[in-house]
């Protein structure tokens, strides 16, 4: 996957062929209707070589033409098709708020990420809309979204990179805003026509579609994969926040010059950098489940993996590798909630460790209206776990983010 370095010198080359770039990227906006294309980014990078004008002009017609054409495809090929390019649920759950939201599920859904516009559009035409409404319906949402990431392009044009990141991550607190006045309108017109019972069905279908949309986008967090994967892990590596609690954890642990460290879930790579620069005559060994979180960890730390310092594999902590030797220190940030059975998983971890090894667990929890009261919860829990485990002389820190950060840290007797 491409670097930061490498996404600013193709936009920057795209510049010197801008009489064709048009042509990539309105391919790229008709590829949404199939693929995973995240078209913010795609409008970001249009603004950037033609402007506000110029990328708000080329991303409308590409919006909008490419919504004709999914809504041209559903008519002619119809559901079997529909149901191979956004799967039946999918469908189900767009086709309920087309039953009393009409043409304003699609105005309010183009500027949404990961394939729900085209979804939408390709639901439009299984249900009929005439294509007047369509088209309308299309130009109301497609060009203010086209002109605002056209703007958002144009003004990072000298820095490509953080206008694509920008593009492809502002849309997501879109969602439960769209989702929100799609369920006003349902809602009124499902009371209006059918009554409370239909009220209490169109609140229920809309909130699947929410949680259907969020863990859509969690996902990418959880197990990174293709571009939206990539960028997920580039965001994870910006964010100050991430930084700051790699960076803190990897000092708690103290680790020595000699020692051989294992991370679990190394994500980006950010605690690996830290570690090798410590244990410059050890080893830092690390597994991540996500290929895309592999390349990008390798290139972060590409001298130290050639000078032999890190050892990058992609396995999971539900499949350790086989290593040579013991470890001297375990870290693993911000991912046990999502091993299946950690009481196991720790118990095979307190197995490939040395006798007076450490382990540091981290924890920021993350979910909706998480307090510091959920990082002590959290901290008691993992303390609890470890010391199931067979590890001894537990002891924990806190860092002071938004929510508290907890570390926990355990001894191998």
């Amino acid at each position: 996957m491409p670097t930061v370095e490498e996404v600013n010198g193709i936009v920057l080359n795209l510049r010197q062929y801008s009489m064709w770039a048009w042509a990539p990227g309105i391919a790229a906006l008709w590829a949404d209707l199939a693929l995973p294309v995240p078209q913010t980014a795609v409008i970001a990078a249009l603004g950037i070589i033609y402007g506000v004008i110029g990328g708000g002009l080329i991303s409308s017609f590409g919006l909008v033409s490419g919504g004709l054409l999914g809504y041209a495809i559903a008519r002619r090929y119809g559901r079997r098709l529909v149901v191979r390019l956004v799967g039946d649920r999918s469908i189900k759950q767009v086709e309920s708020l087309f039953e009393h939201g009409g043409m304003w599920a699609i105005v309010l859904t183009r500027s949404l990420p990961y394939s729900i516009p085209e979804a939408v559009v390709l639901v439009s035409g299984l249900g009929g809309m005439r294509v007047r409404e369509v088209f309308a319906a299309l130009m109301l949402g497609s060009v203010p979204t086209a002109f605002v990431f056209s703007a958002i392009g144009a003004g990072w044009s000298e820095q490509p990179a953080i206008a694509i990141a920008l593009s492809y991550f502002l849309p997501i607190p879109l969602v439960p805003i769209a989702l929100y006045l799609m369920h006003r309108a349902s809602a009124a017109n499902a009371a209006r026509l059918q009554g409370r019972k239909a009220f209490k069905r169109e609140l229920t279908e809309v909130m699947d579609m929410k949680q259907t949309l969020v863990m859509a986008i969690r996902s990418q967090f959880m197990q990174p994969r293709g571009f939206a994967g990539w960028l997920a892990g580039w965001e994870m590596a910006l964010r100050s926040s991430n930084r700051k609690r790699n960076v803190w954890a990897v000092g708690l642990l103290g680790v020595e010059s000699t020692d051989r460290v294992l991370e679990i879930g190394f994500g980006p790579g950010i605690a690996i950098w830290e570690l090798s620069h410590r244990a410059t005559h050890g080893l830092v060994c690390g597994i991540d489940h996500s290929k895309v979180m592999v390349q990008q960890a390798t290139k972060r730390n590409i001298d130290a993996v050639h000078a032999g310092l890190v050892d990058l594999r992609c396995s999971s902590v539900e499949h350790l590798p086989a290593f040579e030797e013991p470890f001297d220190k375990v870290l693993a940030v911000n991912n046990m909630g999502m091993w299946h059975e950690p009481d196991e998983r720790l118990k095979e971890i307190h197995s490939l460790m040395r006798p007076g090894g450490q382990i540091a667990i981290v924890s920021q929890p993350r979910c909706p209206g998480a307090t510091a009261e959920t990082t002590v919860a959290a901290g008691w829990e993992i303390a609890a776990r470890l010391t199931e485990a067979g590890f001894t002389r537990i002891r924990s820190d806190t860092l002071a983010l938004k929510p508290p950060v907890v570390c926990v840290i355990g001894e191998v007797p």
